[in-house]
């Protein structure tokens, strides 16, 4: 990923006149995911005028549910741009789906992820989650050079079955889903405002999970699963990141790492899937064809924070 250069002026620039020695929210503000978020510059402004204060966290609503973005976020960061434009961009993404790999496959893969996929850990685990996760088994075997799959994805054996999708198939659907986002995230950035400040590598995807463990600075890692689950929207991260029942123990953490680090990896987005809810922002991701190292950049307002893959020490903390 190509490291950003100078002060995170987008989060930081009206802050001259506040005393930022050895502050918590000043450390948190520096990490690069967080650069082009208005919504984390306010959260960052309120937190500066207190000594030693944190940056406050979108948090899990304490009666459960889906954990959407935060309507701060929305408005502050123009998410809202993704949730407006669904129905054309699922229209768009059908048809051109449908082309590549015919109707009756669109369908299912479609329905797969938005009634199955979307329904929860048991469902994930069996029927056509399962036999989509064998195409991309498939699919990874087929571009992985000098590594076994056990060295991509930790929960690589999954047994014997039909895969949904043809290898080649696969293929076409994160061309797609590469072209269509690398358009929608380019024309967000146009609408933003400060958008000439705005770069696509400033733009992060990020994946809130629970720890038993922190994972050491710079070490080895690659995806749990052959489908994962990340987010456009910070709020959301926050809220998985914390989603820890009262009954267990857990570290909260996120990963991040800029959009196009992603390349090539992007098997669906929610906003171009008939039927998902659009407030997630939720972008499933397919491992990399090799493992990469995690950047430890400290603990922030109580959430482990780490960039996935190359980048600057800047944020990098030991621990």
């Amino acid at each position: 990923m190509p490291p950003h250069d100078g002060k995170p002026s987008s989060v930081l620039g009206d802050a001259d006149d506040v005393d930022l020695s050895n502050n918590k929210a000043l450390r948190h503000a520096r990490l690069p995911q967080y650069f082009a978020s208005d919504d984390f510059r306010n959260r960052f402004m309120e937190a500066a005028h207190v000594d030693d204060s944190e940056i406050a966290r979108a948090m899990p609503p304490s009666t459960g549910g889906f954990l959407t973005v935060e309507q701060s976020e929305i408005n502050n960061d123009l998410l809202g741009f993704f949730v407006d434009r669904k129905s054309d961009m699922e229209a768009e993404f059908v048809s051109e789906l449908s082309e590549k790999i015919g109707e009756a496959k669109t369908r299912l893969f479609c329905d797969t992820i938005a009634c199955e996929w979307s329904d929860g850990l048991s469902k994930r685990l069996k029927g056509n989650v399962l036999a989509l996760k064998r195409s991309v088994k498939n699919y990874l075997e087929t571009i992985i050079r000098g590594l076994t799959i056990d060295r991509i994805v930790t929960l690589s054996d999954i047994g014997p079955g039909d895969a949904m999708l043809t290898t080649q198939e696969l293929a076409c659907l994160l061309t797609l889903n590469d072209r269509m986002m690398h358009v929608l995230i380019d024309d967000w950035i146009e609408r933003r405002p400060g958008a000439s400040s705005i770069s696509r590598s400033d733009i992060f995807y990020r994946r809130g999970i629970v720890l038993q463990e922190l994972f050491e600075h710079e070490v080895e890692y690659f995806e749990r699963d052959f489908i994962s689950s990340y987010t456009l929207a910070m709020s959301v991260a926050d809220k998985f990141s914390q989603n820890v029942k009262k009954d267990k123990a857990g570290i909260p953490a996120i990963l991040s790492a800029d959009c196009d680090y992603f390349l090539g990896r992007i098997l669906f987005f929610s906003g171009f899937i008939p039927g998902m809810d659009p407030r997630q922002l939720e972008i499933g991701m397919i491992p990399a064809d090799r493992p990469d190292k995690l950047v430890y950049q400290g603990i922030h307002s109580g959430v482990a924070e780490y960039l996935v893959g190359e980048h600057p020490i800047t944020g990098a903390e030991e621990h």
